[in-house]
């Protein structure tokens, strides 16, 4: 919140860090270059967890709200791969990448094909869905978290790279990096709501905690689109450096 630059974090080998997501109070990141998904605890300052995914371009990273499933989309090798933690932990000798404090435990890793160049994807609030954008193909693959089945295809926008849910789950929000529209999909029917008018071709987005506002980068404008959720509408533009593209919110 201080808007300063701690000390860079030295990851060795774990080359080409790309996707980032905290949580439980640690960071989970995607390093493209070792082909692995990997966990760095600030308590520590150390990377405690390395898990191999053996996949091209192990991309953007989803960890589950129980910390007991990793999500990655691995574009170069076209797949998703479901990385879960057993239920009981294995004695130790056998495996790693148990709790802090815990028993080394094994980590299954189970893939799902989807079409090629896929990388956003977004898990629904409940859990049960993992939704990919197939820029290439112009669709979305809904796959359930359960059965790691493909559930359906739908109709998308052709350059997306970024998808979100809205914090209720009811509303999907897919940018499109040659248009100028953010696609709004409900989520229950997955049919189209509403195409929302943008100044620019939008990337990045993400939603304010309590729901009311996304934001999505307008790349080829060097600024940010702010959308009301409740009229799914844009309101503004703001501002930035240069071909602004991924987005964090910092605070509650």
């Amino acid at each position: 919140m201080a808007q300063k630059a701690l000390p860079p974090i030295d990851l060795g080998p774990l080359k080409a860090p790309h996707g980032l997501a905290f949580a439980g109070g640690r960071l989970y990141f995607t390093a493209e270059g070792a082909k692995s998904v990997c966990r760095w605890d600030p308590a520590t300052e150390k990377v405690d967890w390395v898990m191999g995914t053996g996949k091209l371009r192990t991309h953007m990273v989803i960890v589950s709200k129980d910390l007991k499933t990793v999500f990655t989309s691995d574009d170069g090798s076209a797949t998703v791969s479901f990385i879960d933690q057993p239920a009981a932990p294995i004695a130790a000798g056998g495996g790693a990448g148990g709790g802090r404090g815990g028993a080394p435990s094994f980590w299954n890793i189970d893939t799902v094909t989807v079409g090629p160049r896929s990388e956003g994807f977004a898990l629904a609030p409940d859990g049960k869905e993992l939704w990919l954008a197939n820029a290439p193909q112009g669709t979305i693959s809904i796959i359930d978290v359960k059965t790691r089945k493909i559930l359906e295809n739908i109709p998308s926008n052709k350059a997306v790279n970024r998808i979100k849910f809205t914090p209720d789950g009811k509303y999907v929000l897919v940018p499109d990096m040659q248009g100028q529209e953010l696609l709004v999909i409900e989520a229950a029917s997955r049919k189209e709501y509403k195409r929302i008018a943008l100044p620019g071709n939008s990337e990045g987005v993400v939603i304010a905690p309590d729901g009311l506002r996304a934001y999505t980068t307008l790349n080829s404008r060097d600024g940010v689109a702010v959308i009301d959720l409740k009229t799914m509408s844009f309101v503004a533009e703001v501002k930035t450096g240069k071909g602004p593209d991924g987005l964090a919110w910092a605070g509650e």
